[in-house]
Order: structure tokens, then sequence, then C-alpha cells
């Protein structure tokens, strides 16, 4: 490699934010991870979101001395506080990379990030992830091919988001220029506690006119029993309602990409409704609410399903066809 490619890569500059709040036993890991990096292109934004336990002891140890890390310490508010907070105090960059305080980093990640960008220039990078249990590590990939996406290709993807699993809704699995997250900050809300990552990278991938993907796990994702699979509240629902306006906010009369995204948080709702509330008189009670709800019942009047499975949803919801929907649920959720 010659000395001027060295002096474009040693230029430039990611930003990795890192959210924590309440995860000492995972914190560590992370940590670690970022510490191992084989690339000196990053600044790491550790945001410590009011956490009560040690995290803050656990940052304040093991950054110090290290240049590379920077903490900032602010008011529980939430994934979303901390994420735009850790944006608008960090450091100039050109690049922002995400990464949760409970999930790691592959040693090369940033390192392959940097040679891709080397001498060139993308709105967004995308990679694969590893999706990591206590008994299991399996790899999450797209079906795309490993290159460059721009012109027609890219609004090609852009028209098949959400009907397919090629651009996969996380913040966590992108890398975005800072021109990008410029222009979805205004839209990505606070309030928003659910979903968070879904609105963050359908913004970020909307407000990109170019992407590369790469086709290697370069983060290891660990699954929990948070997750909404595992358990309801009802606000993740109004979590989802937030979703859904500051995407037609930011999409503006073009509902066909919020629709989309909302119908399958209703779908997710109805789910962790079936598997988690035990009397199904108080399951009905619920669904009956998200059914009748008028952003659902606008949504429903405006979606058209791509898929068979989609269309018979939306008339079990729209019917209110609640047993149906649970055998369903029950039947795909076997094993």
């Amino acid at each position: 490699m010659s000395i001027k490619k060295n002096e474009e890569m040693r230029g430039m500059m990611i930003n990795l934010i890192v959210p924590i709040y309440n995860i000492e036993q995972y914190l560590i890991r992370c940590l670690e991870s970022i510490a191992r990096q084989t690339s000196k292109n990053f600044t790491a934004i550790l945001v410590n979101d009011g956490s009560t336990d040690r995290c803050r002891e656990i940052c304040e140890k093991f950054i110090e001395g290290d240049a590379r890390f920077i903490l900032l310490n602010k008011a529980n508010g939430g994934l979303s506080s901390a994420v735009k907070y850790g944006i608008m105090n960090s450091p100039k960059c050109e690049y922002y990379m995400f990464l949760d305080g409970d999930d790691a980093l592959e040693p090369n990640a940033i390192e392959v990030v940097v040679q891709v960008l080397n001498g060139k220039k993308y709105d967004m990078i995308m990679y694969d992830h590893y999706v990591d249990t206590p008994s299991s590590v399996r790899v999450i990939s797209s079906n795309l091919v490993q290159k460059e996406y721009c012109n027609e290709e890219m609004i090609k993807l852009k028209n098949e988001y959400q009907t397919n699993a090629n651009i996969i809704p996380a913040r966590w699995n992108k890398v975005f220029c800072s021109e990008a997250v410029k222009k979805l900050l205004p839209f990505y809300d606070i309030n928003v506690t659910i979903a968070e990552d879904v609105l963050f990278s359908t913004i970020g991938f909307f407000c990109a006119d170019s992407m590369y993907y790469i086709k290697r796990p370069l983060i290891h994702y660990y699954q929990n029993q948070g997750s909404m699979v595992h358990v309801y509240k009802e606000s993740y629902f109004q979590s989802y309602k937030l979703v859904y306006q500051n995407l037609s906010a930011f999409f503006k009369n073009d509902n066909i990409i919020p629709n989309r995204i909302f119908f399958q948080n209703v779908k997710t709702c109805i789910q962790s409704v079936i598997l988690n509330i035990a009397n199904w008189k108080s399951a009905k009670e619920i669904l009956r609410t998200i059914s009748d709800d008028s952003t659902v019942f606008k949504v429903l009047g405006e979606f058209v399903p791509a898929s068979i499975t989609d269309k018979i949803l939306k008339v079990l919801i729209e019917k209110k066809y609640f047993f149906v929907l649970r055998i369903l649920t029950k039947i795909n959720n076997r094993g």
C-alpha cells in the first residue's frame, strides 16, 4: 500500500456510538471488543444513560489513559436519547458506527470498514452479523452480493424495503456517513422506546444514495429474554405508533414504507400478546384495543400486503378473528 493511501486511511475517522444502561454483566465484553480493534481510525463514544449499577465505574476504569474512548454521562432518557446524545456530543467525523453496550465487535470490524472506504465514499455500509444465544451462534446474512450499490440498484432496494430481508432494519449492522445522520436526526424521536433502530436505520437508508455491502459478519448480537417476543408492555405499542408518526413525517405524503413497517410492528404486538398474556380474556381485550386503534384502522385501510400470509393476517385483524390469530401464532411458534 502506498504512503498516500496510508495517509488517507489515517485521516478518515469513524465515531463508534455505544449506548450503555445497567448492563454491568456484559459491559467488559463489549469494551474489550472495542479495545482489541486492529484499526486506529475510530473514536468510541460511550454514553452512560444514567446507569444505576456499576457501568460508569467500569467505563471509567477500563478507558483510563486510552485516548480512543470518550465517556459521556447523562441522566436516564432511554436508548434513543442516549444514541442521539452521543451523536450530538461527539467529535467531528466522516462516519458513524453503532454498537449496543451488551453486544461485541469482531476484532477487525472497523479495519474491514476502513478498507472498504479507502479512496471511496459511500453513504452507507452494511454488514452481516452473528446472533449469539446461550446454546448457539449463527450468522445472519443478506441475499445481496458483496459490492457497491447505487443509482438504479439502490432505487430497487428502496422499493423492495420491508418486503424482503435484503436490508435488515437495524442500526447496529450499518455505518452511515455524517451527512445522512444529520438528515435523519430531526426525525429520530427520543421518546421511542421500542424499534428505535428500525426508525434510525430506515430513515438513514433512505437518506443514502450509495451503499456497500460486506458479506461478512462483523458484530455479535446477543439475544436475551427481555426481547419483545418474551414480554409485552402497552408502552411498546405506543412506541410503534411514534415510529410510524416520525416515519410519516420523513416520507411526507408517501406512506408506503411507514405502512409496511407499522403493519409488521402490529403483527409483532399481536404475537407478543398471544404468547405472553396467559389469561385469554385479558389477551383478547388487549388485542381488541390494538385492532380498534385509529392508527391501526388507518394503516389497514391503506396497506396493500405483498404476501398471501400478510393478506390473510390483515383480514383476520380487521375482522377481529382473535381466536384464529391465536391458533396461527401458537402453530408458528411451536418448538
